[in-house]
């Protein structure tokens, strides 16, 4: 007889969507820590798979490592098998970690790194545990051998450009649900003052771990990035260009406004492409739309192709650079509201995501007074052309980094 074992809305709203015929074909958990969402998703799994109307079904559930799945979703799955009296040893076969139910229904535990498993046998139903760990291409590939739902939960404390808020946040035929600890009623009162600590500790850890959502991470940057949908009117225009060839050559039109409190940093993004070289770049300028007058502020670093692409009739010279320029200029655009567009959707979104993604450098975990490389390329194009042109500082910067 099974036992009787105590379950939140998770499990309920989760039963719920596998059994209606007419759901939708994903299912996406997000939700933070201790919110109780795995384990009631295993209780979930386990009462559909026990009274499947389909007949015996496979189920795989993955998990970006071996070590990781062994010690949360697949130990929980387990115990939930032995709370229903679904589970014995004779029916565990742990060469391939498949476990089949007295439905004769079958649950798979693999890790992402199991190259052979991803692209190995089909399946009836998908479900990826923290798959923000996992990375886009596995997943398509582990989508494609899924005949029926598929089912993703994660904490919401990744980067804005994941591949789970750009393949999902608009997609049509997902179901969605949110949860936090406060759904969880079997925490002790000793773990709800930890997570609830985080409050005074690092408020990007509170926004995703403790409420859940989408927070900003302490070591960003530019905290107040948003889009931008047309391109302003009866504004001065600059641009700003950083020079790349394996890394993206980004070129971006810009312009500022003062406002009450922050003023606002115009940015609309006309090229972010990697293996351009400095002629290819000349020869779409004019189908971009770039004047031939409007100051080009480029990364002084590269002369030489700054005046190839002077000789080319624009007006392209070097961006304010020297001691401190770099601090400076980054202090300039904190002060602005950042917003960021273009006639190319998806350049723009690329663009965007850089600029929300910009870093400070971390040294074990500290967080160092100078910018990572990673996703620099558009905040340092914006950088050149609005600090050059408006920034004007009147002597250099105390700090000595660049």
């Amino acid at each position: 007889e099974a036992t009787t074992i105590q379950a939140t809305w998770h499990e309920a709203v989760t039963y719920d969507w596998l059994t209606n015929p007419d759901g939708a074909r994903t299912g996406i958990h997000e939700g933070g820590t201790r919110s109780g969402k795995t384990y009631n998703l295993c209780i979930a799994w386990v009462e559909y798979l026990l009274e499947s109307p389909y007949g015996p079904e496979l189920l795989s559930i993955v998990r970006g490592t071996g070590p990781a799945l062994k010690a949360t979703v697949r130990r929980d799955m387990i115990e939930v098998l032995r709370a229903f009296g679904a589970y014995s040893l004779d029916a565990h076969n742990r060469t391939d970690d498949i476990i089949t139910l007295p439905s004769e229904s079958r649950v798979e535990f693999f890790a992402c790194d199991d190259d052979q498993k991803v692209h190995g046998r089909k399946r009836h139903h998908l479900w990826e545990n923290e798959a923000n760990e996992i990375a886009i291409e596995t997943h398509r590939q582990l989508v494609l051998r899924t005949s029926g739902r598929v089912l993703l939960d994660f904490n919401p404390s990744m980067r804005e450009d994941h591949w789970i808020w750009t393949r999902y946040d608009d997609a049509p035929d997902v179901a969605r649900w949110r949860s936090t600890y406060l759904d969880n009623p079997f925490l002790s009162a000793a773990q709800v003052a930890e997570i609830e600590a985080l409050k005074d500790q690092d408020d990007w850890a509170w926004q995703g771990y403790g409420l859940g959502v989408r927070g900003v991470p302490a070591d960003t940057i530019y905290r107040d990035v948003e889009p931008l949908t047309t391109w302003p009117e009866g504004v001065e225009e600059v641009y700003g260009l950083d020079f790349g060839y394996n890394d993206p050559m980004t070129l971006q039109r810009l312009s500022r406004r003062d406002r009450e409190g922050k003023a606002d940093a115009y940015v609309w993004a006309l090229v972010h492409e990697s293996l351009l070289t400095t002629g290819d770049l000349i020869a779409r300028l004019p189908s971009l739309g770039v004047s031939t007058t409007a100051p080009i502020y480029c990364d002084s670093a590269e002369p030489d192709r700054i005046e190839e692409i002077r000789r080319a009739g624009y007006n392209a010279k070097a961006a304010e650079k020297g001691p401190g320029s770099v601090a400076a200029g980054i202090d300039f655009l904190q002060r602005h509201r950042i917003l960021v567009g273009g006639d190319d959707a998806e350049t723009a979104r690329r663009v965007r995501a850089c600029w929300r993604a910009y870093r400070w450098k971390k040294v074990r975990g500290v967080i160092q007074d100078a910018p990572a490389h990673e996703d620099s390329d558009p905040p340092d194009a914006g950088r050149y052309g609005l600090y050059s042109h408006w920034g004007r500082p009147t002597q250099p910067a105390s700090l000595g980094w660049l």
